[in-house]
């Protein structure tokens, strides 16, 4: 519950930017790092900067998608679950044929089938989640890029992204048929090895394996990194994230980009939203958007720039113009190809949106089992084609089930791509409106078709005779699979959506993914995994192991006496190994546990360096005691004549992660004594000692935890950031110009270390650094004295070579240090921030507050102190205070409230109210006009929690009521949009006499199909239909919309559509539904219109797809029973059904078991309400025996036909009768049993 309300606070519309926004620069604030879009690669580098301190925006033109992140498009089997379509892996084949408003792009956003909603394409994709080959790294990727160079962060993406190859919580393997007779074609016959496809480095050749698809699942659910990396994000106060905000280009002066341009669906006029001095502008909007994004910012081929620039999207002036024609080019798409095969073997499964089979919905909302589990895929595999030097990737999956044409039982299909190696490319172009249209250009060069036709010649010749292809021929030459997979088809040349490669290394971006020319703009797709890699990127190179330039060969510390504490293990032992590799004279090693293995690691590298023995000093400590500390100093003084060269605080303490009020006071002040008053007392007492050198170093190990906040780590995150405070401390009152002092405080990098792994598990994924790394960036910071540094943090990850190119800068802006300062100030002194800052608190008044205003370079002009409501929300106060820490600065401010900033508040006041009123009307719709259900307003105190939770605040129900009576008015008038009155749908029964309380029906949700006003119950009959159609103002039920009824206006507009249609158009024509016995022999036929049973039957309407002819044969009831059928399901029968004395005269549970059978939820409904009609008229109805036992052998265990017969009948009394005669369903026994015991209770 809490993640959803974190997400849904990040999600709400962002309405605070929105009414008189205009084209006001900056009116979205000024941020260190905007991110484009909300797509994985996007989500990881938002999370990842935002982890580094950097203040992240994050926008995303879409909406939600997922339930937790507000997302409720669904079917009805979902109801009342906090499930929605995105969650659900089995419904992702939904999204081709019902694509939905709100997941994929709309045509005038872009000319391809794309996710635009929060996760983008894993939001609708099948969820396969393959860790490429390292091959695909060496070979197309340059240097930097290697598959050496991206493991540790492949590491970090496989530790925070779950994933699975059976995602059924039951443990069971379910549609198995297909995946045996591929196993029993390609491991037996064509000599593929089975693997587990993730499971290490020799699988992920992807050379002749085969297995079980790997998916980005967990516990039943799709995954991916809206449920992963976003969640860490919004935890953050430095991390936002922005909904329905379509970037429309890069603001830029010059070359250096300063903001982009945005508009949203709630203002009025496009307005700007700006990155602070020496901020970025990343890109991950996809491989079509995003150089769409640059061409309209002026990057691109100039004759596309002069095109965009005559219909308004390009507003630099031509001189400003960078001409690159890499931009969109050279675009890449696997080219798809359908293979259907067909086995007795096999057991086909077609999944189903509204309606699944009843056993596999139960197995999946009670247990996530099933085959809703997953994508309809069943295995996968992989191989190589060799052409001279070039090698060609290509990809096969075998699906559930035939496709097109090829839809009956024993059939699968075989989707087989081409992957890695092609040399056909195509371009993004823009169309007349400026929208990105792209061309694949599939097999322009003849080696890739040939390459893929080779790769279905092979495996076709080990085909077994029992799997045949249906739409080519199994003995097809290589020259005639050549020439098939050319030519058009439904079957060939489709695209999988898998867009890729438009803005190319060396071409359209350098090697650090910034595009060339544009310092600060960086194309972010399929580039996050190393983006933001370990915190501060201060430098380019992101660092995970030693290299060359801190090697201590190239370090001579003869004569030098370094000092090392927590010495026994991890970092310290390690350091102590890399110093005496470079040659110091003396070792002094202190450690509250033994010291004997490290003693004997330092021998060994001394000597094994060619450098003579050192004199190695061990001793006992406690560094939180002045005793044990002052006898260290001593011995130490004593053994190494006075002096002391450099002195390590490694010595570190990690308390329990927890939350203040869970955690032991003891156990939190821990990380303080150790880390903190630890190195305090070691630096105080060899304090002498180190004077008495010439290099006088201090090397304090701090922790890239004292710049990033991580949930519940704020004893050992505070105690490292006063350690580096600390080691500031003695720059300023020891450094140069004094004693000459110079500290430095360093974070090691992530290594496995004991202290380390005491981290969460979840955050050991982090832990991918050697301890070499650690030991020799410890030694570089100690061979020389660096004046330059001191005072300051340095990260073991970056590249120190690339780090000291950046000396003059540093000193310059005084940079790697925890600043206070405005926004509007300049860094080149510590003093001139800070004197800012004090003078700053001294005219407000006071130097106790600490809060900023979300537009940051305000003026302080208001007559109004800026002081958070306790209506506001946590998010809104957290991002006004702005209390995100970055490496150059944090604010310290307090001041009045601009006019900006007044508007901002009234427009966060009225975000709130409209969720106030939203959770109210319990309204729930996916977009206006589209179908949704609401059953009842949610209570006043239930509305109160989730408000409260929502803002972390206290407000009474009564205080909300009357907020919401004073400020609806003014917010409806705003959101013209917004249903004029909420219609609720209410389960009403008159109480029935002489009924046991064992027959109260407790029927689903989804049976409440009477529409009713609030708080207004009706009778059944004539009468209650009649009010159902005036309460919904539609003629008839097939046009009705449950749940809440939109303003004439909006509603006229909507595209409303049949609650039962999947909105698949068929031609109008006639279905013939003959009946025949089991001889065959025809017992009569009934014509129905198509259009009528394609509305409520799903059996039908698949049969209508591609029928060739108008007739087809069903065994069936009796030709009454289907007359019967035909009568229902016409548009115009609900009153007749509902009045209709014949209904009497037939079998009703007949009826409802053909449309049962026919998966006719519309017809299956319409008899549930004649049986509680009947029911609530006292009517006496003849059941037969074998009727009830065609109930129980048609439907599942928690049907609700089986529930309303046997309460019914229990409640009448016959429950000992029933359990008395023979011949009874075993199912109905079971319940009457159960319903007698809980009567007996």
């Amino acid at each position: 519950m809490m993640v959803a309300t974190q997400i849904w606070k990040a999600l709400l519309p962002v309405a605070f930017l929105a009414s008189n926004a205009g084209a006001e620069l900056c009116a979205g604030g000024e941020w260190d790092v905007i991110v484009v879009g909300s797509g994985p690669a996007g989500i990881v580098t938002a999370d990842r900067m935002s982890e580094a301190g950097k203040k992240t925006l994050l926008l995303e033109q879409g909406g939600p998608s997922y339930y937790v992140t507000g997302g409720r498009a669904r079917p009805d089997w979902l109801n009342d679950t906090e499930l929605s379509r995105v969650d659900v892996p089995g419904l992702y084949k939904s999204i081709f044929s019902m694509p939905g408003k709100g997941l994929t792009c709309a045509s005038d956003v872009v000319n391809a089938f794309q996710g635009c909603t929060v996760g983008g394409n894993t939001a609708i994709n099948a969820g396969l989640f393959f860790q490429p080959p390292a091959s695909d790294w060496d070979r197309y990727f340059p240097r930097g890029w290697k598959n050496k160079d991206m493991q540790s962060a492949i590491e970090k993406v496989r530790a925070t992204q779950p994933s699975t190859d059976n995602n059924s919580q039951d443990g069971k393997r379910y549609l198995q048929s297909g995946y045996d007779a591929a196993r029993q074609w390609l491991v037996d016959g064509a000599g593929y090895a089975e693997v587990g496809l993730n499971d290490g480095p020799q699988n992920h050749t992807k050379s002749k394996v085969f297995g079980h698809p790997i998916w980005n699942y967990e516990g039943g659910q799709r995954s991916g990194p809206v449920k992963t990396y976003l969640q860490t994000a919004l935890k953050r106060p430095n991390f936002s994230f922005q909904t329905g905000t379509k970037v429309l280009r890069v603001r830029r002066d010059g070359d250096v980009a300063n903001g982009v341009d945005v508009e949203t669906t709630s203002a009025r006029a496009p307005y700007s939203i700006c990155i602070k001095e020496g901020g970025t502008v990343i890109s991950s909007a996809g491989a079509l958007l995003s150089p769409q994004l640059l061409m309209w910012s002026g990057i691109g081929d100039a004759e596309v720039l002069k095109n965009l620039s005559k219909n308004g999207h390009v507003t630099q002036p031509p001189q400003d113009w960078i001409n690159n024609t890499a931009v969109g080019n050279k675009v890449f798409d696997n080219p798809n190809t359908f293979i259907e095969l067909q086995s007795d073997s096999i057991d086909s499964y077609v999944y189903n949106y509204s309606y699944p089979l009843p056993g596999d919905a139960e197995l999946y909302l009670n247990n996530r089992s099933g085959p809703y589990t997953f994508a309809s895929q069943t295995s996968a595999f992989w191989d190589y084609i060799q052409q001279g030097k070039d090698v060609v990737g290509c990809q096969g999956t075998i699906d559930s089930s035939g496709a097109m044409d090829y839809m009956k039982m024993g059939t699968i299909t075989l989707n087989v791509y081409g992957t890695s190696g092609l040399r056909s490319f195509g371009r993004v172009n823009l169309d007349a409106r400026g929208i990105a249209t792209p061309a694949s250009n599939f097999y322009s060069d003849p080696r890739d078709v040939s390459a893929i036709a080779t790769f279905v010649h092979n495996i076709f010749k080990s085909l077994p005779s029992t799997l045949t292809p249906l739409n080519i021929a199994k003995n097809s030459t290589l020259e005639a699979i050549e020439t098939w997979l050319k030519t058009p088809s439904k079957y060939t040349l489709g695209n999988v959506q898998h867009w890729s490669s438009s803005c190319r290394m060396g071409e359209c971006v350098n090697t650090d993914t910034k595009v060339v020319e544009k310092p600060n703009i960086i194309m972010g797709d399929d580039f996050a995994a190393i983006l933001a890699a370990n915190g501060m990127n201060f430098v380019t190179t992101d660092r995970h192991d030693t290299y060359p330039y801190i090697n201590p060969k190239n370090v001579n510390l003869q004569g030098k006496n370094v000092l090392i504490t927590g010495a026994s293990k991890g970092i310290g032992k390690v350091t102590a190994v890399s110093y005496a590799k470079a040659g110091a004279s003396s070792i002094a090693l202190g450690a509250r546990s033994s010291l004997e293995s490290v003693v004997k690691d330092v021998l060994e590298a001394a000597k094994s360096a060619g450098h003579p023995e050192p004199r190695i000093v061990t001793f006992n400590i406690d560094v939180t005691s002045q005793e044990s500390v002052e006898a260290a100093a001593k011995k130490v003084s004593s053994e190494f004549d006075g002096r002391l060269d450099i002195l390590i605080n490694n010595a570190g303490y990690l308390s329990d992660f927890a939350a203040i009020p869970d955690s032991d006071p003891l156990e939190w002040w821990r990380s303080y004594e150790v880390n903190v008053k630890g190195t305090y007392l070691v630096t105080h007492a060899f304090w002498s000692l180190l004077l008495a050198s010439s290099s006088k170093i201090i090397i304090n190990v701090a922790s890239i935890g004292a710049v990033t906040t991580a949930p519940h780590n704020s004893a050992y995150g505070t105690s490292k950031s006063a350690a580096m405070r600390f080691t500031e401390y003695i720059n300023q009152d020891h450094g140069e110009g004094n004693e000459g002092m110079v500290a430095i405080a360093v974070h090691p990098g992530g290594v496995q270390t004991e202290l380390g792994l005491g981290m969460p598990e979840h955050m050991h994924g982090f832990l991918v650094d050697t301890s070499e790394l650690a030991g020799d960036t410890l030694l570089w910071l100690g061979a020389e004295r660096r004046e330059w540094l001191g005072g300051r943090y340095v990260s073991a990850n970056w590249d120190l070579e690339e780090l000291s190119a950046k000396k003059e800068e540093i000193v310059k802006r005084d940079l790697l240090k925890l600043r206070m300062t405005r926004n509007s100030d300049t860094a080149d002194s510590p003093e001139s921030a800070l004197d800012r800052a004090f003078k700053k608190m001294k005219s407000s008044g006071s130097a106790s507050h600490a809060h900023s205003s979300h537009v940051t370079n305000a003026v302080d002009d208001s007559a109004e102190d800026y002081q958070p409501s306790a209506f506001e929300s946590e998010h809104d106060q957290g991002e006004a205070a702005n209390s995100g820490t970055s490496m150059e600065h944090t604010r310290l401010t307090h001041r009045k409230m601009t006019n900006a900033e007044k508007e901002a508040k009234q427009r966060r006041l009225e975000g709130q109210v409209g969720f106030i009123i939203l959770m109210r009307d319990n309204n729930k719709p996916n977009a206006y006009g589209m179908y949704s259900v609401t059953h009842a307003p949610l209570p006043w105190s239930a509305v109160a929690r989730a408000y409260n939770e929502k803002y972390g605040v206290s407000v009474t129900p009564a205080a909300m009521e009357k907020r919401v009576r004073q400020h609806r008015t003014d917010w409806m008038a705003k959101h013209p949009a917004y249903p004029v009155k909420i219609v609720y749908a209410h389960k009403t029964r008159k109480s029935q006499a002489p009924r046991s309380k064992a027959n109260v029906a407790k029927a689903p949700a989804h049976r409440a199909r009477n529409i009713v006003e609030t708080d207004v119950h009706s009778n059944r009959g004539t009468d209650r239909h009649q009010k159902c159609v005036e309460a919904i103002g539609y003629l008839d039920s097939s046009d009705r919309i449950a749940g809440w009824l939109p303003p004439d206006h909006v509603r006229n507009q909507a595209d409303i559509r049949n609650y039962i249609d999947d909105a698949r158009s068929v031609d109008s024509c006639l279905l013939t539904i003959e009946v025949i016995d089991s001889q065959e022999t025809s017992l009569g036929s009934v014509a129905i219109d198509c259009e009528d049973v394609r509305r409520s039957s799903l059996v039908f309407r698949r049969l209508l797809v591609g029928m060739a002819g108008g007739q087809t044969q069903l065994y069936g009831p009796s030709v009454k029973t289907v007359q019967h059928y035909v009568h229902c399901v016409s548009s115009k029968s609900l009153t007749e059904f509902l009045d209709c004395e014949a209904c009497d005269r037939i079998s009703l549970i007949e009826l409802y078991c053909f449309a049962t059978q026919l998966e006719d939820e519309h017809v299956r409904w319409l008899v549930l309400d004649r049986w509680e009609l009947l029911s609530d008229q006292h009517a006496t109805v003849e059941i037969a025996l074998e009727d009830l036992n065609l109930l129980f052998a048609s439907t599942g265990c928690a049907d609700p036909a089986r529930m309303f017969w046997v309460e019914t009948l229990c409640a009448a009394g016959l429950a000992d009768q029933l359990l008395g005669i023979d011949g009874y369903d075993s199912a109905l026994t079971a319940r009457v049993q159960s319903l007698v015991a809980n009567e007996a209770m």
